[in-house]
């Protein structure tokens, strides 16, 4: 019976660390389901791989206060061994400025398919921002990023010898989806980390119910 009481007290303590926990929620998305153009893509080039670097970079504004957790990507592989990352930058001007996440890039699947970047940095993003999203080879590697299914045009810089630059009108957007966890969720995660006296007071008034149970049937 008391292997029963201890499970009852487990049961109850997991039940109110879950309490107010809540999943990631989706900041941006451009693929209609995770999918992508299976023929159109941007090709980003490491410095080595034909003299000097050249990026692309897509912003986005998110839909809420969240800190980052994700990123999904449509990418192919290309050419090259060396290392590719993944940036999160801050807007300047309408331009990509401040780094403020480096991801190191999963191996991109070489038919073409979705990678994931977690951040574990819990970067703040707000509603009111922009932010640009690009893919940096190193050395000789170069990496195929893939559209968007739908064509949708947005903001855009191109980078070539350090320096970024926005096409007129902008580009269709390369496929790519953003998830975090909302603030308020964040609140409740921590809340539920550290439950009210109160929620403690219930499970130990329980417990005790069930000792005593079990001591009246012992009588």
């Amino acid at each position: 019976m008391l292997s029963r009481i201890m499970r009852l007290w487990l049961f109850l303590s997991l039940a109110l660390l879950a309490t107010g926990a809540n999943a990631q929620q989706v900041l941006f998305d451009n693929t209609n389901g995770l999918k992508y153009s299976a023929t159109a893509c941007y090709t980003a080039r490491g410095p080595a791989a034909f003299g000097e670097s050249s990026y692309v970079a897509f912003a986005f504004t998110p839909s809420i206060n969240a800190t980052l957790a994700s990123i999904e990507i449509a990418v192919k592989a290309g050419q090259g061994s060396a290392a590719i990352h993944g940036r999160l930058a801050a807007d300047a001007n309408g331009l990509p400025g401040t780094s403020l996440v480096d991801f190191s890039l999963p191996p991109p699947p070489s038919e073409g398919g979705f990678v994931t970047m977690r951040s574990t940095e819990r970067t703040l993003l707000a509603p009111d921002s922009r932010y640009w999203l690009y893919l940096a080879p190193t050395g000789d590697a170069d990496i195929h990023w893939l559209q968007c299914p739908t064509g949708l045009a947005g903001p855009a810089a191109l980078s070539g010898i350090g320096l970024w630059s926005a096409p007129p009108g902008g580009l269709p957007q390369a496929a790519f989806r953003v998830t975090g966890l909302a603030l308020s969720a964040q609140a409740g995660a921590a809340a539920a980390a550290t439950p009210e006296p109160g929620a403690i007071g219930v499970a130990g008034a329980l417990l005790c119910a069930a000792l005593g149970t079990q001591w009246k049937r012992r009588r």
